[in-house]
């Protein structure tokens, strides 16, 4: 399991996902923007909403019988230039919506694009809708299994 060839083909099946190129372009007026890390001296601009970056995040096998593992992670960002909307005395902001609405196209679109043998295990999410408002930020974070196959020549380690 090489974790740069797992991140670039979420990334890369993300971008082409027509559920959610559709989505973006009915909501935000653009097709999501998809980057495999970024340069913090440069971050994506306002304008690049809404963006996914992707980056590795750590792995782990060895000799022990527990599967393989690639930690990835994702921080997805919308900007919110709406006007918040009161009903029945609650006020609510479309970006925490819209980004719980993507998140979930963006897990759908990973399952679908997992390689043979292996296995989404855990997805945890953190939400930060207003600390950065008006962006509001998901960051996931992936954890993908491979058991290991015994033979001749095979690594347990990669």
């Amino acid at each position: 399991m090489d974790i740069n060839t797992l991140t670039r083909g979420f990334s890369t099946g993300v971008k082409t996902a027509s559920p959610i190129d559709s989505w973006c372009i009915t909501t935000y007026g653009q097709g999501l923007k998809v980057y495999e890390g970024v340069d913090p001296r440069n971050p994506p601009e306002d304008t690049d909403c809404p963006y996914i970056i992707f980056a590795p995040v750590a792995r782990s096998g060895g000799e022990n019988p527990n599967p393989k593992q690639c930690v990835l992670g994702f921080e997805l960002t919308v900007l919110d230039e709406s006007q918040p909307e009161s009903v029945e005395g609650v006020t609510s902001y479309a970006g925490l919506t819209d980004s719980e609405s993507l998140r979930k196209l963006v897990i759908d679109q990973i399952i679908s694009d997992l390689p043979t043998g292996m296995s989404l295990e855990s997805i945890e999410t953190d939400y930060d809708p207003i600390e950065q408002y008006p962006f509001c930020n998901i960051g996931v974070t992936l954890v993908v299994t491979e058991e290991k196959t015994l033979g001749i020549g095979i690594s347990p380690y990669e």
